[in-house]
């Protein structure tokens, strides 16, 4: 069984301090992948033990040419990541967009990681609960 996920992340990071520069993601919206290796530019992947494909999926969209698909194994995992620096401790506000098909107890959500100078994990946040 292959489950399906469309991901369009779209401005994703804002800052609350207006006079600062918010942080920005590369190719926020997935949808470049130059040399079609199936992961978009500027992201990186973790696939856990079973398989999974990701490509950028021209016929799902949602405010621009395409998204992210991960078709996934049964009893797999995927997860494309991006480090995105921000400058200073303050509120910020994430958020995306996610097509899904998957069956029950499954999940797809964004997750965003707060790290420290040293790379350690401080914080875990989650978007959604389990389909």
């Amino acid at each position: 069984m292959r489950l399906a996920i469309a991901l369009t992340v779209t401005a994703c990071v804002w800052s609350a301090c207006l006079a600062q520069e918010s942080p920005e993601l590369t190719n926020s919206g997935l949808e470049v992948d130059a040399n079609n290796d199936g992961l978009p530019d500027g992201w990186g992947k973790y696939i856990s033990d079973g398989g999974a494909r990701l490509t950028v999926d021209p016929e799902t969209q949602h405010g621009g040419r395409g998204a992210l698909r991960i078709e996934i194994d049964e009893k797999s995992r995927a997860t494309v990541t991006q480090s995105v620096p921000v400058p200073e401790a303050g509120k910020y506000t994430f958020g995306c967009w996610i097509k899904t098909d998957l069956p029950q107890g499954s999940s797809a959500h964004l997750y965003v990681q707060w790290r420290n100078d040293n790379g350690e994990i401080i914080k875990s946040d989650s978007s959604s609960p389990t389909v």
